[in-house]
């Protein structure tokens, strides 16, 4: 059976809604040569066969990585990322929290063409907005990204650290290559690791593309709430 072009990896703890709502989207992707992986953190049986009966609904390949039970502490976003990157068989990852979603059907398809008529492109991403209490409350998270014609193009390290924000993970895709070279993600850090993530990509990839259009949506946490880190740490 041949590898797929592209693995998915959606971390995932105890949230049955979003997590149906998050692989619905993907799912309607275009795009077909990639699996799902989701990355059960801190999840009991019983959500990890819900995991695995919405995963078997999907067009594609995929699984439900379960990384530890209910009785054990969270091992946080960098780990659980790390532990689906080391299942993954595509040539790229691409990531999405289970709490937020893709909004466009050409995602993937885009990112492969990419891939396709540059190989040194290590490092792709794209925009999104950000939604809290069901409302709109960043409508561009990266400002400054100049629009062109809204095709792909290549962009210098030097631009994208000039941007007053970095590349959600939700629009995130990179080369094996280049996650192997950075070690994935640190898995000391339990917050702003995505940043890290971000800047150690920007320095290490060969070539770095962008697609200005907004294809993602981000799920803002609630910080009076006390189940995300952004309430957590400090």
């Amino acid at each position: 059976m041949t590898a797929p072009l592209i693995s998915v990896i959606v971390p995932s703890h105890d949230r049955r809604e979003e997590l149906a709502r998050c692989l619905a989207a993907i799912g309607q992707q275009a795009f077909r040569d990639f699996e799902v992986l989701v990355v059960a953190d801190s999840a009991d049986a019983d959500y990890v066969r819900a995991a695995n009966a919405l995963i078997a609904a999907l067009p594609v390949a995929g699984r439900c990585i379960h990384l530890s039970g209910p009785e054990t502490p969270r091992q946080g976003p960098s780990p659980v990322r790390n532990a689906g990157a080391a299942v993954a068989e595509g040539a790229f990852l691409a990531f999405c929290d289970d709490d937020d979603l893709w909004l466009v059907a050409d995602h993937l398809a885009v990112a492969a063409r990419a891939f396709a008529a540059d190989p040194e492109i290590d490092y792709y991403f794209a925009n999104q907005i950000g939604v809290g209490d069901g409302a709109v409350r960043v409508a561009d998270w990266l400002p400054g990204l100049a629009p062109g014609d809204g095709s792909v193009r290549i962009i210098s390290p030097a631009e994208l650290i000039a941007i007053p924000a970095f590349p959600h993970l939700n629009t995130t895709i990179v080369s094996r290559r280049l996650f192997a070279a950075l070690g994935g993600f640190d898995p000391t850090l339990r917050y702003s690791e995505d940043y890290d993530f971000s800047r150690r990509a920007t320095a290490r990839a060969r070539r770095i593309a962008v697609r200005p259009q907004i294809v993602a949506q981000h799920n803002i946490p609630d910080r009076m709430r006390s189940d995300n880190a952004s309430t957590r740490l400090s």
